[in-house]
């Protein structure tokens, strides 16, 4: 069932200069229209089994939440629902084959969480393999009080949009190139957010402070050399996350540079490319081709970077290469 309507969508254009034609129907804001309204499927204190739904997600705890501090974390997760879908790149987000709602999770403790797969030093993860969300409570935010859990409101929710997005884009992970996987995914965390509410009007600020996070003044990056991102297949990928964390954080900014790049400052400005790149992936051995075909376009990589570099600087950021 198609609940857009329960929201509230604003869509609107950026007006920055830098922007020649604007983004047909890119989303501005996108806000839920209320607070999430939470149905108790169940809580059997014996089992430990307590069984949350929201429009879109199921949460399974190991503890009685209650729905009123579902109710709250559950805004992250049905407005990066709604975030996703508003985009116009067709990803059209929807629960894995055989569910009617996206599943998630929850685990009391970080032990829990890795025993069930998930990563070490990451604070949520999506697990492909069995299609859902794992996250620990700590990671929301909830923590015991006394009795009752409540809900702490400045915990900060970037990892868990993050995740969130891969598994809004759970029908493509098997045909994306991985610099697409995770840019797309970065370049969602990297909007405002706030209690139900994602911006991406200011989307050079955000950009900025995206890259603060990452170890930037802001302003300039170093970023992975584009035949190498382009190319670059998961297990490499991989490797590089467990051998340097300043690896990783260059592989990650680079791809949300590049995603950021192809939304918004490639060709006429609106996306269609990225788009077309999208509708083009059938079989996953495809991906180089459709990259080659509608992002490159006739365009080497050399030429490709060129391309980057100039249109980010007049963004305002200042991007530099490291050595192949």
């Amino acid at each position: 069932m198609n609940l857009l309507p329960r929201f509230l969508l604003l869509l609107g254009l950026t007006s920055h200069a830098a922007l020649a034609t604007p983004a047909a129907n890119w989303p501005a804001v996108v806000a839920l229209n209320d607070v999430p309204e939470i149905t108790v499927i169940k809580e059997d204190e014996e089992a430990r089994q307590f069984i949350y739904q929201s429009a879109h997600y199921e949460f399974r705890s190991p503890a009685r939440l209650g729905p009123s501090v579902v109710r709250e974390f559950a805004r992250v997760f049905e407005t990066t629902y709604l975030a996703n879908a508003a985009l116009p790149l067709d990803y059209n987000p929807a629960p894995e084959f055989g569910r009617e709602k996206f599943l998630c999770t929850l685990f009391l403790t970080k032990a829990d969480y890795l025993k069930a797969g998930g990563v070490a030093g990451s604070a949520a993860v999506y697990a492909a393999s069995s299609r859902q969300i794992l996250i620990p409570l700590q990671s929301l935010g909830v923590k015991l009080f006394g009795r009752k859990y409540t809900l702490d409101h400045e915990a900060d929710n970037a990892t868990l949009i993050h995740e969130i997005t891969h598994q809004m884009m759970n029908a493509w992970l098997g045909r994306l190139p991985i610099w697409f996987v995770e840019g797309s995914a970065e370049y969602i965390r990297m909007a405002a957010y706030e209690r139900g509410r994602m911006s991406f009007v200011n989307r050079q600020k955000n950009l900025q402070s995206y890259l603060q996070t990452q170890g930037s003044d802001g302003k300039t990056w170093e970023m992975v050399p584009l035949q190498k991102l382009m190319t670059m297949d998961l297990r490499t990928w991989s490797a590089t996350m467990a051998e340097s964390g300043r690896a990783a954080r260059r592989n990650y900014a680079s791809a949300a540079l590049l995603v950021y790049y192809f939304y918004h400052l490639d060709g006429r400005g609106d996306a269609h490319q990225a788009a077309n790149f999208l509708k083009s992936l059938v079989p996953k051995d495809q991906n180089l081709q459709a990259a080659s075909k509608h992002l490159l376009r006739e365009r080497s990589y050399a030429e490709l970077q060129e391309d980057v570099a100039q249109a980010l600087r007049k963004e305002g950021f200042k991007i530099t290469w490291a050595s192949p």
